[in-house]
């Protein structure tokens, strides 16, 4: 049986034994129990998914998708829990230290360009962490990051459907 793939996947990045590398990873399962409880509506078209430190492993979801949201711990540059969206176009030419990609999400994308498999509408919803080491649970400013962070991606998830309804 074939697998029908959602054409928009929001994917939570980041190492959840890092402190506030799991960032990532802890907005989409809080977004995840928020659509499961029903406070959250989120049509079919949409994805959720936990992609932990997989790295390159996670290339056979992306394909087929119209619409990627990665969210991930990310060095903006700016004061530790700042939120920021960085589209497609910037994301290939990154560079940040590997204690900040220690999930090879860099390298997941690298390697979707190269196989086509990336599309065209890309973002990444990146929280700046405060503390990178051995350690459970995410710092307080991080913390506070979460539900901005919830916010910025369903922004984008919307405005993506909005773009795949122009589409159809």
């Amino acid at each position: 049986m074939t697998r029908v793939v959602p054409p928009i996947l929001v994917l939570g990045i980041g190492n959840v034994l890092l402190s506030d590398d799991g960032v990532g990873v802890r907005v989409v399962d809080e977004l995840a129990c928020r659509v499961e409880a029903g406070i959250v509506s989120l049509p079919p078209e949409v994805e959720l998914a936990d992609g932990g430190t997989l790295g390159r492993d996670l290339l056979p979801y992306l394909v087929g998708r119209r619409a990627l949201v990665i969210v991930d711990a990310a060095d903006l540059g700016l004061p530790a829990g700042s939120v920021g969206v960085t589209r497609r176009e910037r994301i290939a030419g990154r560079r940040t230290p590997d204690s900040l990609d220690p999930d090879g999400m860099l390298l997941l994308l690298a390697s979707a360009v190269a196989a086509g498999a990336l599309s065209e509408d890309v973002v990444l919803v990146g929280i700046q962490p405060e503390v990178v080491r051995a350690g459970f649970g995410l710092s307080p400013r991080v913390e506070r990051a979460v539900e901005p962070a919830i916010a910025v991606v369903l922004g984008e998830v919307h405005r993506m459907l909005r773009s795949l309804e122009a589409v159809a």
